[in-house]
């Protein structure tokens, strides 16, 4: 080892040949700029340099000459390494000094490593820990040149989602999965709010799982992915002590048609006064069948929507304008745009206040409408429909398979000169397989398809082979009286198809909205918190096959988690 001090330069060749020669340390002689102020020396200024080989070895072999040692030239301390020896420093100064033992063993074995680079002593007793930890890595989204929701928000919820995920798996674990969840609810949205509405029932199953295992007092093992997207009763036990006994949602599983047939007619199918609140068509004579009744609801008890067929008054359910149809054919009516906002008027939070805003254009009260329509429509109809129901055929004699089918179903509606007609039916099977999916050709003039809610071009409407009729007799053999048919508010499609059937299960009474009827909770909502699916959010308009089998699978989901 060499060190360097500062000293007169009288001495220094001499004192330098002498240690090289001896092979022994030597100390660099510095010249002094001012012999009056002799440079202070301390333990920092001191550096490790290489030996230089003895003079005598020139024309000898290095290798006859073990002391010498080809050592990298000189490196400075790292601002790092000085960071780190100073924290030892501060550590070991707080620990109680070592006993004299322990100096004297520490100082002989520091003596045989001369010619290597010092290195800072940490006791073996108390081992310092290093207070500066690597920060967490922190998330970055996937496609952050997407324009549909803002940088700032994805961000937010990315971070959330972290937030909730790292309580069941590693850091790096509820990075990547917190990723592939946004990135995925990013691309099956079309709009903001569909995406934040995906993102907030995902994070609400999460709470609830993980205050359902705190609750616990069985030390299950942690969560996985693939439980969080199962639901909120994923990796519960079944009931009872018996292993052979298969968990309820299994046995569902297995379960034939007709095993979930009588399944669901004992648990689910509607009264006949949930049929009559809900606003289901019901005949008025169950002997002669010829007039049906239709219940309003208390939010459509403001709204005429039956009308003497001689009225030609009706109001606009776009811009609520009143505006006249035709009646005869002499009748002169004005043609006017219609400037509305297609999106709903619902309340939003707003700077800590709930403010009423339209979900189109995210306006309030008193704003100019965000579309312009080329004519006003109405859902206003005549009462002469009640005349026009038809019911599901009876029972064949001895066996009808029909009698233990399960089918759901959804309907596509458009609007026309006599108001909103049916011009889609889809329907599924238990399975959730599609049996019928026809196209309508409604009655009356087509003055718009609804495009944006019903997915349906104006050509596909005027081209459809089949009225409502042909479609009535399509789906009755598929059905009869018997047949158990499952949808979302499945009053307005039985209308719409002027079918009245009892033997139905409806989602929207199933799981019910927190304020009581006539409030109704949205097909989209409920898939998103309980299925963990997004739906409906398609530019093209709603797919009336995917809201049946949605419908199927919520019934489903109800019957496996009882």
């Amino acid at each position: 080892m060499i060190k360097i001090t500062k000293t007169t330069s009288s001495s220094s060749a001499k004192e330098s040949r002498d240690s090289v020669k001896s092979n022994k340390p030597q100390k660099v002689i510095l010249p002094q700029t001012d012999a009056k102020k002799p440079i202070q020396t301390k333990d920092e200024d001191i550096i490790v340099i290489s030996q230089k080989p003895p003079l005598q070895l020139k024309g000898a072999r290095v290798a006859h000459h073990p002391t010498v040692a080809n050592v990298p030239t000189i490196k400075r301390k790292t601002l790092l390494k000085d960071q780190i020896e100073a924290r030892q420093k501060a550590a070991a100064s707080t620990n109680p000094p070592p006993s004299s033992s322990t100096k004297q063993q520490s100082l002989i074995t520091s003596s045989f490593n001369k010619g290597s680079a010092r290195v800072a002593h940490v006791p073996k007793s108390a081992p310092v820990k290093s207070k500066l930890s690597e920060p967490p890595t922190k998330p970055s989204l996937k496609d952050s040149n997407s324009r549909k929701v803002p940088v700032q928000v994805r961000q937010r919820i990315l971070d959330k989602l972290v937030t909730e995920f790292v309580q069941f798996m590693p850091r790096s674990d509820a990075i990547a999965t917190a990723q592939d969840e946004e990135y995925d609810m990013l691309t099956k949205s079309a709009t903001r709010t569909g995406y934040c509405s995906s993102v907030s029932g995902i994070i609400q199953r999460t709470r609830e799982m993980a205050n359902n295992r705190k609750s616990s007092k069985s030390s299950a093992p942690g969560i996985s992915h693939l439980d969080l997207l199962k639901g909120r009763h994923a990796g519960e036990i079944s009931i009872g002590v018996n292993k052979h006994v298969k968990k309820n949602a299994e046995r569902v599983s297995e379960y034939s048609e007709a095993e979930l047939y009588e399944a669901l007619f004992d648990k689910y199918i509607m009264t006949n006064e949930q049929l009559e609140e809900n606003g289901y068509p019901l005949w008025v004579d169950e002997i002669k069948k010829d007039l049906v009744r239709i219940k309003t609801s208390e939010l459509d008890a403001k709204n005429e929507l039956y009308v003497d067929p001689k009225n030609p008054s009706r109001i606009c359910c776009r811009c609520k304008s009143s505006y006249r149809i035709k009646i005869r054919e002499d009748d002169v009516v004005e043609n006017s745009d219609c400037v509305y906002h297609w999106g709903k008027f619902w309340k939003k939070k707003v700077q800590a206040q709930w403010i009423p805003r339209y979900t189109c254009c995210d306006m309030g009260e008193g704003v100019s409408g965000c579309s312009l329509g080329k004519q006003h429509v109405t859902q206003m109809q005549t009462t002469d429909i009640f005349k026009e129901f038809v019911e599901a055929p009876t029972r064949r004699n001895g066996y009808d398979e029909r009698s233990n089918k399960i089918f759901a179903l959804d309907c596509e509606m458009v609007y026309t000169s006599l108001g909103t007609a049916c011009a889609r039916l889809s329907v599924v099977d238990y399975r959730g397989d599609k049996v019928l999916d026809e196209i309508i050709k409604p009655p009356g003039a087509l003055l718009d398809t609804n495009f944006r809610f019903s997915g349906l071009q104006e050509d596909e409407v005027l081209n459809a082979k089949l009225d409502l009729a042909g479609v009535q007799e399509r789906f009755f053999e598929l059905i009869n009286r018997d047949t158990i048919l499952i949808g979302h508010s499945l009053e307005s499609d039985l209308k719409s198809l002027r079918i009245v059937h009892k033997n139905v299960i409806d989602t929207s009474v199933l799981f019910p909205h927190r304020l009581g009827p006539p409030y109704k909770r949205a097909l989209k909502n409920l898939s998103s918190e309980i299925l963990m699916e997004i739906i409906q959010e398609d530019v093209t308009g709603h797919d009336s096959a995917e809201d049946a089998q949605i419908a199927l699978k919520l019934v489903l989901h109800k019957l496996k988690n009882e």
